[in-house]
């Protein structure tokens, strides 16, 4: 399986579908919209091209804007939890607000918000962290 690896690329050297595709999400999240279709429409990108690179692309957060909202899947066992957390709070990151939802076929999505004021590595590096832990299968940003 091919390690995941992040780059910080200023928006200029970017091709123009990925700054689209972050105006369409700041749409979707600031409510300016009411849907997908509206934010694509707004922004001059097909459906395709904004769900394939949804999840790929996002908006580096400068030092000082301190709170991120994470999604995990977690495989239902005891203590997948616990050792995320543990990471969390190793890495000077703080459980704001944490949503997980009922287990189905064997795994659970839970949803976070936090404070990373204090975060001792950057964002990506943290998630590659939290996906060595036995049992998170997926960690993805939300912001």
């Amino acid at each position: 399986m091919d390690k995941k690896r992040f780059f910080i690329v200023d928006s200029n050297s970017l091709p123009k579908i990925f700054i689209k595709v972050v105006e369409a999400k700041e749409l979707l999240e600031s409510k300016k919209v009411a849907n997908v279709t509206e934010a694509i429409s707004f922004v001059g990108i097909s459906r395709s091209a904004f769900y394939k690179y949804k999840d790929s692309v996002s908006v580096f957060k400068e030092k000082g804007e301190s709170y991120i909202e994470m999604s995990a899947v977690l495989a239902d066992r005891a203590g997948v939890l616990s050792a995320m957390s543990s990471v969390l709070c190793k890495n000077n990151v703080n459980i704001i607000t944490m949503t997980q939802a009922e287990p189905k076929y064997g795994v659970a999505e839970v949803s976070f918000k936090l404070d990373i004021h204090n975060i001792l590595l950057p964002v990506p590096n943290l998630i590659a962290e939290l996906e060595k832990i036995d049992g998170v299968i997926l960690v993805k940003t939300l912001n």
